[in-house]
């Protein structure tokens, strides 16, 4: 933990990230303290939480009846969605380009309904400034969950 964020080193991660991939995710500072109390004591091998996958999966699924939300089938995947979404938002808030990045994320999204590309219109100095930037901010996101760059496509999916 470096105080902006945490690394875990794993070796062969099939099953545990997408691909079996490298990822560094940021935590927030506010998760520091309950992160450093599941870390504390454990050793390489062993789980932070000793809970089954399929367990989480079948609570998530119950508690969303219960609550009377209609998953559609996404289960655990949805906290993806929501991961990125609330990622961006503090991402763009510390560029200081929130509710220019927002507009601009419709403006692209519209682009992209009609089958235009992504940055059609996009022409000021100032609009592509921010284009740039929340590119840039996209990209990050994406990356933080696994993907790949230049990926309109989920942006579409998790960040609309």
């Amino acid at each position: 933990m470096d105080g902006h964020s945490i690394r875990l080193d794993i070796e062969d991660g099939n099953g545990i990230t997408k691909g079996g991939r490298f990822r560094k995710t940021p935590v927030p500072l506010y998760f520091e303290k309950d992160i450093l109390r599941m870390v504390g004591g454990k050793g390489p091998e062993e789980r932070l939480v000793s809970v089954k996958e399929a367990t989480v999966r079948k609570g998530v699924y119950v508690v969303c009846k219960k609550a009377g939300i209609n998953q559609n089938g996404r289960g655990t995947h949805g906290f993806r969605h929501s991961y990125c979404r609330r990622r961006l938002q503090e991402l763009l808030k510390e560029k200081g380009i929130y509710a220019e990045g927002k507009a601009m994320m419709d403006r692209i999204m519209n682009n992209r309904d009609v089958g235009r590309d992504a940055d059609y219109g996009i022409l000021t100095t100032q609009d592509q400034s921010v284009y740039m930037q929340l590119k840039e901010v996209i990209d990050q996101v994406h990356s933080e969950i696994g993907h790949g760059k230049d990926r309109w496509d989920l942006g579409e999916r998790y960040l609309r």
